[in-house]
């Protein structure tokens, strides 16, 4: 995202000289439309990155990929 969440929504500051660092202190989840929560971090540059609540694997394909060659 190219806007912090944490500053627009979380802090009374005007900028990130006095946002007061909202994005270090709380921790975010956002709910998706079936109620899945997301972790939501600040990265450098005041941005944020969503990342899925749910954990994620490949390992079912490792065997094909490397039958496939890769």
């Amino acid at each position: 995202m190219e806007h912090s969440v944490f500053f627009a929504f979380l802090s009374q500051g005007r900028d990130y000289t006095n946002c007061g660092r909202p994005c270090e202190k709380q921790e975010v989840k956002i709910r998706d439309r079936v109620g899945s929560k997301h972790i939501l971090k600040a990265e450098a540059g005041y941005r944020n990155t969503v990342y899925n609540g749910t954990a994620q694997t490949g390992a079912e394909y490792v065997q094909r990929l490397i039958s496939l060659g890769f």
